[in-house]
């Protein structure tokens, strides 16, 4: 189960933490890629995923649960929500 926990910052700006049950990996980039995501290559070389669609970007050290999602503008609710979607894809796997 995905589970969204807003997390609040300076400046009242806030980002949402995703926890998934099941630690992102490498091997879930090209399930992003597919989905219409930007993954570049040197992100995830270095270990580190990096995933952005429109003004959505997420980030996370692969092997961890916590996803930090970040967003601005109109149709975040649904850029979120589709991102919330892959995950509990990953999850089902």
């Amino acid at each position: 189960m995905v589970e969204r926990r807003v997390v609040k910052g300076c400046c009242g700006r806030t980002a949402i933490l995703m926890v998934s049950a099941k630690p992102i990996e490498k091997g879930h980039v090209a399930l992003f890629k597919q989905s219409g995501y930007v993954v570049p290559d040197n992100y995830a070389k270095a270990g580190l995923f990096y995933a952005k669609k429109g003004t959505m970007i997420a980030t996370a050290t692969f092997g961890i649960k916590n996803i930090n999602v970040r967003c601005s503008g109109a149709g975040c609710k649904t850029l979120i929500d589709e991102f919330e979607n892959i995950l509990k894809q990953i999850e089902a796997t």
